[in-house]
């Protein structure tokens, strides 16, 4: 005849199951202990007020549309100025080899990885917003140098 195994149960799982109901039980009694002294006028008082408190919460919660808590970052657009550089500056340098065009593919690939994330889409939104015309100049940079490419 073939003896089935038995596991012992788990010694550290009932023992904090017993800690984690004396804890509720030692909790249970303390409450029962204070609102014992209450009496029934200030626990309808105290239900009452605590109802307002989190239905307003609650209320405030939903009309803002969840971004009670939530602050927009203070983003002030720079002063625009305009640059004038001379077109013999331009027209040396080759545009595949100088460090403006490098940063100007890592700012196309940094934006583009921000479009990728809901946290990074508003980050983009804020940069573009707080800098209205700062896509449409890289774009002017960038057909300048394609421009003196060719030629």
């Amino acid at each position: 005849m073939e003896k089935k195994k038995t596991t012992p149960p788990p010694v550290l799982d009932s023992y904090l199951q017993l800690i984690y109901l004396k804890a509720k039980a030692m909790w249970a009694e303390w409450m029962d202990r204070n609102s014992a002294r209450l009496g029934a006028g200030k626990t309808k008082i105290l239900f009452i007020v605590l109802t307002a408190l989190f239905g307003t919460l609650c209320l405030l919660l939903i009309f803002s549309g969840g971004q009670l808590f939530y602050t927009k970052p203070n983003l002030r657009p720079d002063i625009i100025q305009t640059i004038r550089a001379p077109s013999a500056a331009i027209t040396t340098a080759s545009p595949s080899d100088t460090l403006l065009s490098k940063q100007i593919r890592a700012f196309h690939s940094y934006m583009d990885t921000l479009s990728v994330t809901e946290s990074g889409r508003r980050t983009r939104d804020s940069i573009l917003e707080a800098r209205p015309g700062l896509m449409d100049s890289i774009r002017i940079l960038e057909s300048m140098y394609n421009y003196n490419k060719d030629e």
